[in-house]
C-alpha cells in the first residue's frame, strides 16, 4: 500500500480541515538567547547605512517560491528595478532538492496537493514534468519497534476516524475552540473504548503522530481544529519527476541574474519616514547583515512565518502594529524534519516499503527518546536506488537536530533493525533536514492558528496579509504560504502569494502613473 494513501483518507477530512503537506516548521525557541542570531550583530550605524544606501524600486525580501514568483511577475509586467534579497546561497527557501550521485530526495517541499484543480499540477503538466503514479503493490509490513509483527492494518482505523467525520460534520462544531488532540482522541475513544492496555496505547500513539504529520504540526495540541477548515481541497496528491527544483528552475529563467542577490540576510527593516537620517517620505531603508544597505520604494516581505514571529521586533523599525503582531503570535509554524537512508538494493524485498511501527514500549534513554515520533518508513518511489524516508515532528524534532549527523544516523538504523529483525546494511546515503535550527526559517510547514490564538479573536489570516503604508505610500506587502487562508502549507499557497502581491503592486504603479 502507498504511503500516501494515509493522507488520501485525511482528504476525506480535508473539506473541513487540513491535508498533509510536504513542506518541512515553529519551534519552541526558550534558548534563543543563548545562541546568536546571525543579525545579531549588524555592521555599522544609521547614518552610514541612509548615506550609502543605494536607490531601488522594488526590494524582495526572500528568494524562495513566493519571492520568485513575485519577481517573474513584475518583470513580465516591465517593473526591472528591483532585486530579490536572499539570506542563504541557494534560491528556494522551503524547496530544496538534493541530489548525491544518483540519489535524489526533498528536503523540503515534496508534493503537488491536487491535480487538474491546482495550478501548480497544471504547470506540471505543461512542463511535462509529472511523476507517473507510484505502485499499486508494496511490501507492507506493521511491527512493534522490537519487530513484534501485529495483525491489524492501521489504515483503516484511519480510515474509520475519518469516514465518520465526514459523515458528521456538522459535529466539528463542538470542537471549536479545542485542539485537533481533542477531536481526534474523543473519536478513537468512542470507536475502540478506553482501555490502559499497551496495545491500546501504542496504537493511540500512532495516530496521535500520523495527526501531526499530516497536519504539519509540532503537536496535536496545539492547531485549533475549526480554522483549519478554510483549507481548499484540490484532489489527490502528485509529484515532480525529476525533482521539485523543476518548479526553481522554471521561475528563475525569467529572473536575470542582476536582479537575485545571494548570501544577503536582511537584518533592519526602516519603514516609517518619521526616523532621523534624510530620507525621503515613503523610502525604506534595508540594512544587510554586512552594512550593505538600500533604500526602496516598496518592499515585499516573503520571510517564513517563523523568522517573523521571532524576529520582528528586532527587525522593523518602527515595530509593526499591534494587531499584525498579535496575528503573528496567534499562530505557529510546525517543525517536520526528514530523516533519509539509502543502499544501491532493497534489502526489504522487490517492491516499495511501507513500514509501519506501533511503540508499545516507551524505556529509550533521552538521547534516542525521538524515535517514538517515527511511526512509519516508507520507499521514495522516485529514486533509482533504495532510499526510504521518515517524519520527525514537535518536541521530537529538537532533540533530533541536537544530535550529530552520525548518532542520528545510528539511532535510525538501530530502529530499522529492531523493527524488521533482518540485517539492515551499512547505507550508502543518508541525510537529516533540521528546518527548525534553520535561522532563517525556524520550521517547515504548516502555520496553522493555535488555540490560544482563536482564543484571542484570530480566525483568519487578514491581518498578515494587509499592506503597510508610510504617509500615503503603500511601502510594505506580505507574501508567503501564511499569507493564504484557503492554501496555507502548500508551495502553490506561496506561489499564488507571490502573484498576489506582485499585482497588487502594479496595480498601485499604474495609478501612481508609474
Amino acid at each position: 500500500m502507498y504511503f500516501r494513501t494515509v493522507f488520501n483518507f485525511l482528504n476525506v477530512f480535508a473539506a473541513f480541515v487540513f491535508p498533509f503537506s510536504g513542506l518541512v516548521t515553529s519551534v519552541s525557541h526558550e534558548d534563543d538567547n543563548v545562541t546568536p542570531h546571525p543579525c545579531d550583530e549588524v555592521a555599522g550605524v544609521y547614518s552610514d547605512w541612509v548615506s550609502h544606501a543605494e536607490k531601488m524600486g522594488v526590494a524582495i525580501i526572500g528568494g524562495g517560491v513566493s519571492g520568485l514568483t513575485a519577481a517573474k511577475t513584475l518583470l513580465e509586467n516591465d517593473v526591472t528595478d528591483l532585486l530579490i534579497l536572499e539570506a542563504k546561497e541557494r534560491l528556494g527557501g522551503r524547496v530544496f532538492t538534493v541530489r548525491e550521485g544518483n540519489v535524489v530526495v526533498e528536503a523540503g517541499a515534496e508534493w503537488i496537493h491536487g491535480d487538474e484543480s491546482n495550478p501548480l499540477y497544471r504547470l506540471a503538466q505543461e512542463l511535462n514534468a509529472l511523476a507517473p503514479p507510484p505502485p499499486e503493490e508494496w511490501d507492507f509490513w506493521t511491527v512493534s519497534q522490537e519487530g513484534e509483527e501485529k495483525d491489524a492494518d492501521p489504515y483503516p482505523v484511519l480510515r474509520e476516524l475519518l469516514s465518520e467525520l465526514a459523515d458528521n460534520a456538522s459535529s466539528l462544531a463542538a470542537y471549536r475552540g479545542l485542539p485537533l488532540a481533542a477531536l481526534f482522541t474523543d473519536r478513537y475513544k468512542s470507536l475502540y473504548g478506553e482501555e490502559s492496555t499497551e496495545e491500546w496505547k501504542g496504537w493511540l500513539h500512532y495516530l496521535n503522530k500520523i495527526v501531526n504529520s499530516a497536519f504539519g504540526c509540532n503537536d496535536w495540541t496545539t492547531p485549533e481544529v475549526t480554522t483549519t477548515g478554510a483549507f481548499a481541497e484540490y484532489g489527490d496528491d502528485n509529484q515532480w519527476a525529476a525533482g521539485y527544483d523543476t518548479l526553481l528552475g522554471h521561475l528563475k529563467a525569467s529572473i536575470p541574474d542582476e536582479h537575485i542577490r545571494l548570501s544577503s540576510p536582511v537584518c533592519r527593516i526602516f519603514w516609517d519616514e518619521n526616523q532621523e537620517g534624510k530620507r525621503e517620505e515613503g523610502q525604506v531603508l534595508i540594512v544587510n547583515k554586512d552594512g550593505s544597505s538600500w533604500l526602496a520604494d516598496h518592499v515585499i516581505v516573503t520571510a517564513s512565518s517563523g523568522h517573523l514571529q521571532e524576529r520582528h521586533r528586532q527587525l522593523f523599525s518602527p515595530p509593526l502594529p499591534m494587531d499584525y503582531v498579535n496575528a503573528l503570535e496567534g499562530m505557529e509554524l510546525g517543525v517536520a524534519n526528514k530523516v533519509q537512508m539509502g543502499w544501491e538494493e532493497p534489502w526489504w524485498g522487490s517492491e516499495p516499503l511501507d513500514l509501519n511501527i506501533i511503540w508499545t514500549k516507551f524505556d529509550l534513554p533521552e538521547e534516542k527518546s525521538w524515535l517514538y515520533d517515527l511511526v512509519i518508513v516508507f520507499s521514495v518511489v522516485r529514486s533509482p536506488h533504495a532510499v526510504v524516508e521518515s517524519f520527525v515532528t514537535g518536541k521530537a524534532s529538537e532533540i533530533m537536530e541536537s544530535l550529530s549527523e552520525e548518532q542520528v544516523k545510528a539511532h535510525y538504523l538501530e530502529l530499522l533493525r529492531n523493527a524488521t529483525k533482518m540485517q539492515v546494511p551499512e547505507p550508502m546515503f543518508f541525510r537529516r533536514t533540521s528546518w527548525g535550527a534553520d535561522p532563517w526559517v525556524r520550521g517547515s510547514y504548516s502555520t496553522l492558528i493555535t488555540t490560544s490564538g482563536f482564543g484571542s479573536g484570530l480566525s483568519s489570516r487578514a491581518v498578515l496579509r494587509a499592506p503597510l503604508y508610510a504617509g500615503r505610500r503603500m511601502v510594505l506587502q506580505w507574501a508567503g504560504e501564511h499569507t493564504s487562508d484557503s492554501r496555507f502549507s502548500t508551495v502553490d499557497g506561496a506561489m499564488s502569494t507571490g502573484e498576489r502581491e506582485a499585482k497588487r503592486l502594479l496595480n498601485t504603479l499604474r495609478l501612481q502613473g508609474v
